[in-house]
């Protein structure tokens, strides 16, 4: 569970950024635990990839002082583009490259929450369903997440498991058309995942909605404002643009800097 009055920071791309299952997660805790005072945080950017996660991490993240970090990436990192084309030695030195800068990138946003202090929480990432190019990006994806099995088991870190749920209620309506983002209900099933690994229910309910305060429809809202605003200003500050996802391993660290 969260500790009393703890600043609790969710860091990821846009499945962070559109945040129904930290909404829920806000309304468990004002319902069930208000006296805590535990603060959340969404610290998502769309289109966001963990190389770039990892240069705004203190400006976006570890300035809010987080006691607790829920870092979930990778969705964006495989580079789905590259999984349309005909997997030829240089798409596999490709793919090769963009695992390897994100096993780099991942440990380096880790071990810097770590050493300023921050629990770091390691989600795996949602599986891609219902596109032409499924079953490459989720083999992608199980790569990426035996690597955060290893160091998650390394550091003695918290794993939630998203991905093999999510995979297994495929065709159950928690996916979008693009195949990528949650549904609402994608994200209740995220939310009560979530709720279960910290402690604070035993067992999932994955089918009944929640039911939102009129406050916290409010402070969704203006949340999403804000992370509107953030994105604006990531991108205008460090030239990164959602619009070239063919972006080379070089190219992309060279956004980064």
């Amino acid at each position: 569970m969260f500790g009393k009055k703890e600043t609790v920071c969710f860091l990821g791309d846009s499945i962070t950024t559109h945040g129904h299952f930290i909404k829920e997660v806000f309304e468990f805790l004002i319902n069930n635990h208000k006296e805590d005072r535990v603060k959340l945080f969404n610290c998502g950017v769309p289109g966001d990839v963990s190389c770039r996660t990892a240069k705004r991490l203190y400006e976006d993240c570890l300035i809010l002082n987080p006691q607790k970090v829920i870092l979930m990436l990778g969705a964006n990192d495989i580079k789905r583009a590259i999984y349309k084309l005909e997997n030829s030695a240089e798409i596999k030195e490709k793919k090769a490259e963009q695992f390897e800068l994100y096993k780099n990138s991942m440990r380096e946003i880790i071990e810097n929450c770590l050493a300023f202090g921050a629990e770091v929480i390691v989600c795996t990432p949602t599986p891609t369903i219902g596109t032409e190019t499924e079953k490459q990006c989720n083999e992608a994806l199980s790569e990426y997440i035996d690597f955060l099995k290893d160091v998650v088991k390394e550091k003695d870190l918290m794993l939630v498991d998203y991905n093999t749920t999510m995979t297994e209620m495929a065709g159950e309506g928690i996916m979008s058309e693009d195949g990528i983002h949650p549904t609402e209900k994608g994200h209740h099933v995220m939310a009560q995942l979530l709720l279960k690994a910290l402690g604070y229910i035993k067992e999932c309910d994955l089918e009944t909605m929640p039911v939102y305060s009129q406050k916290n429809i409010e402070r969704f809202a203006a949340e999403q404002k804000y992370r509107d605003v953030r994105m604006v200003e990531w991108s205008s500050l460090n030239g990164f643009f959602t619009e070239n996802p063919d972006a080379s391993c070089d190219e992309i660290i060279e956004i980064a800097k």
